[in-house]
């Protein structure tokens, strides 16, 4: 018991850290979001565990227990206990029960299964992977607009037209901003759901599905309506910060990562979004 607590606490301050950084860069408490994230967070949801047996275990619990001892926190920390209760239950949840239950690389088991060949995920890519990526990840596939391709010069001019972008092939790496930008893995249109991925990325199985995974999430939420949904409530601006949030938590979690180093969390966490959420917990 005493060395769970201990380790508790060490991952506690790390995420609390963590989350009240992100609450500063927000311009929220840096208290308040220390409080939430390493009480419930992490240190809720952990303690929680070790005292509460199979039930603290479980999706329920973790999140139950993260939200209530966020809100109950942020609240003597003077912040608002439902807002608290919102980042408690998302750190709690994404952070330890996601990444409980995915502690092995899930894309690289099902490349693995597909083939039913261990050496494809490290293996460069082959002719028919692409189409190969449809039934490997059907859940995805199915809810998007179904339109993935390797990008080259012609079909990223069409995708530059068709959305006002101008990325540019550099060697065989997507770049944005006219070549001046970041180097990019993958392209999704947030206008018809396509999908283009960098040439560079072929270099392994593993890196071109998981770069196929998430902007096949991207596309998904596009077709679905739900991108536009966020558009309307949230804004253009936040819509779009809302789907990478979870593009790269879903990616990351499938790939067995924590949520600690997610980019969801560093750079892309919807703070209107979330602290939306709050209003359905309160009474």
């Amino acid at each position: 018991m005493t060395d769970k607590v201990a380790s508790a606490m060490a991952q506690g301050l790390v995420h609390g850290f963590a989350q009240g950084t992100l609450s500063l860069i927000q311009g929220a408490n840096f208290t308040h979001g220390f409080a939430s994230g390493a009480s419930s967070g992490s240190w809720g949801a952990s303690l929680f565990g070790a005292f509460a047996g199979s039930f603290a275990n479980s999706a329920a619990g973790t999140v139950v227990s993260g939200a209530l001892l966020g809100g109950v926190a942020s609240e003597l920390t003077g912040g608002n206990f439902w807002e608290g209760a919102v980042i408690g239950s998302v750190v709690a949840g994404l952070n330890h029960y996601l990444h409980k239950i995915e502690t092995t690389n899930k894309i690289r088991s099902r490349i693995d299964k597909y083939y039913n060949d261990k050496s494809i995920a490290d293996a460069s890519v082959k002719e028919g992977f692409l189409k190969d990526l449809t039934k490997i990840f059907p859940e995805i596939y199915e809810l998007s607009a179904k339109n993935f391709a390797i990008a080259n010069e012609g079909n990223l001019k069409q995708f530059n037209e068709s959305t006002g972008e101008d990325y540019v092939l550099i060697g065989k790496t997507i770049v944005s901003n006219s070549g001046n930008g970041e180097n990019i893995n993958g392209i999704t249109s947030m206008k018809d759901g396509s999908v283009l991925i960098s040439p560079h990325r072929t270099r392994t199985a593993l890196g071109f599905a998981a770069t196929w995974y998430h902007e096949g999430v991207h596309s998904l939420h596009l077709i679905t309506g739900i991108f536009e949904t966020w558009k309307i409530r949230y804004g253009a601006e936040e819509a779009i910060r809302i789907t990478e949030f979870y593009a790269h938590s879903m990616t990351d979690a499938m790939s067995g990562l924590s949520m600690t180093s997610s980019l969801a969390f560093s750079r892309y966490y919807p703070s209107l979004y979330i602290q939306s959420l709050s209003s359905f917990l309160r009474p």
